[in-house]
């Protein structure tokens, strides 16, 4: 079935661009990194229901999602390292970042079709 768009619904997605070494106090690295993800951008698609058995069966017993996301779209811009704001806006009403609720666990392409499994995250 080709993407309804009654169905759909707005969600956002940033990318990863890199990762930077962290610092301590002092300045020093730390030997840790942290990954850098570019700014968020609308998108609207199709995102499951939270996880019933059913679809536990797309990505295999052992994986570890919450949702889906289903698109026609080939080109989808998503990627396996991507992380997405589903239900809520990536900044809050006076414009300050909100921290991301969902990470991209795997993606599935078909024939005509991409399942993104994604999976909630609670970051602080």
């Amino acid at each position: 079935m080709r993407d309804v768009q009654r169905n759909k619904q707005t969600l956002y997605y940033a990318l990863r661009t890199g990762s930077v070494e962290n610092t301590d106090e002092y300045g020093n690295v730390t030997g840790t990194f942290r990954e850098v993800y570019g700014e968020p951008v609308k998108y609207r698609r199709n995102v499951s229901a939270p996880k019933g058995t059913i679809d536990l069966e797309r990505f295999g017993l052992d994986s570890q999602y919450t949702r889906v996301i289903a698109t026609t779209d080939m080109n989808c811009p998503i990627a396996e390292d991507s992380i997405l704001w589903v239900g809520i806006k990536p900044t809050d009403t006076e414009g300050n970042p909100v921290p991301h609720n969902y990470v991209v666990q795997r993606i599935a392409p078909t024939i005509n079709q991409l399942l993104i499994a994604i999976k909630e995250v609670h970051v602080s």
